[in-house]
């Protein structure tokens, strides 16, 4: 395969470790192999191209889904397992090629983590209950004008939902190529410790954040199956007054109002670095993904708040004061609850 490079810059460089390739799957006669010899198919292609031949025509059977069953959360089930399996994917590949080294494998365990934290958390939320859709895109169809064009949206569905974020999740997954590309020549460095950690402290933010949002939403519906006149001074932990105002503002919710998503999008830049310390080049291509990761949680944080300020009064005053992921200083109890109170 003409795409593997050995030292560390090719492997950084994408005119060098991915465009020579590209003809795998540009002749006809080559991709068809995909589907009359899988495994020749796997194993004689660039990893990174055959995986994007993969995520294309997954995009396809995802947008036929959301279309035959008008339920467009079909990539949100799919969000906790792509990644890795892209992952995986090099991984497998690397270990057929004998080019698997302990970066890779670690890079791998890392991403099986993260997917197991991120399918429960989901499942546990009803994500995979039949018939389940993110409250965003209904919101969406029903307020956003020209999203509630029936055309328009389809377009959208396919254009964003189905492809654009199936892409991302294999770009997330691309610095594991870079890993690949390099494991032969680069052994271990101290950058792959400090990544590591910093993936091991953000899953355990993001996971804290998650348990606390949880356990807020489960008293807040058990709060509400109370008659009005009979609803409790306090609950779990949390008094009337913070379960009425309907949005979790306790504990690193005083301080962040989305700290699982910075948490989130901290993990993702984890990995990025993992790849930078393979390849030493510390801006280059893969850098796509996690960016992207970001700029799409920054859009649909925001979506989210536009939504939360149309069902809360109080969500303004706590936008002002909090900030979105990086704390300001001062905690929403400070600056609010103790004047309120």
């Amino acid at each position: 395969m003409s795409g593997i490079a050995f030292q560390p810059s090719m492997a950084a460089d994408f005119s060098r470790s991915v465009l020579p390739d590209l003809h795998q799957i540009a002749d006809p006669a080559k991709l068809a192999t995909m589907f009359n010899d899988p495994r020749q198919f796997w194993v004689q292609t660039n990893p990174l191209l055959s995986a994007f031949v993969w995520s294309m025509l997954l995009s396809v059977v995802v947008f036929i889904v959301s279309e035959v069953n008008d339920n467009y959360s079909q990539v949100d089930r799919l969000w906790p397992f792509l990644p890795t399996g892209y992952t995986l994917h090099f991984l497998a590949w690397a270990y057929y090629h004998r080019l698997d080294s302990p970066r890779l494998w670690t890079l791998a365990g890392l991403h099986v983590v993260w997917t197991c934290r991120l399918f429960w958390n989901y499942y546990r939320k009803g994500g995979y209950s039949k018939g389940s859709e993110d409250y965003r895109w209904p919101y969406i169809r029903k307020n956003w004008r020209f999203f509630s064009n029936p055309t328009f949206f389809r377009f959208f569905n396919f254009a964003f939902i189905c492809v654009a974020q199936n892409l991302l999740h294999l770009a997330i997954a691309t610095p594991a190529y870079i890993v690949l590309l390099v494991s032969r020549d680069v052994g271990p460095r101290a950058g792959d410790a400090f990544a590591v950690e910093a993936f091991v402290l953000s899953l355990f933010l993001e996971g804290y954040a998650d348990e606390q949002q949880w356990e807020f939403q489960s008293m807040k519906k058990k709060f509400l199956e109370y008659p009005e006149d009979q609803r409790p001074e306090r609950l779990g932990g949390f008094t009337r007054k913070q379960l009425e105002r309907g949005f979790n503002t306790h504990g690193l919710f005083a301080w962040s109002r989305h700290p699982n998503f910075i948490a989130e999008q901290l993990i993702w830049i984890s990995f990025y670095a993992i790849g930078c310390t393979a390849s030493g080049i510390w801006l280059n291509w893969t850098i796509v993904g996690c960016l992207s990761y970001c700029i799409l949680f920054q859009c649909s944080t925001r979506l989210t708040e536009e939504i939360s300020c149309g069902k809360y009064p109080a969500y303004q005053k706590y936008q002002k004061q909090v900030g979105m992921f990086v704390p300001t200083g001062k905690s929403w109890d400070e600056a609010v609850d103790g004047k309120e109170e």
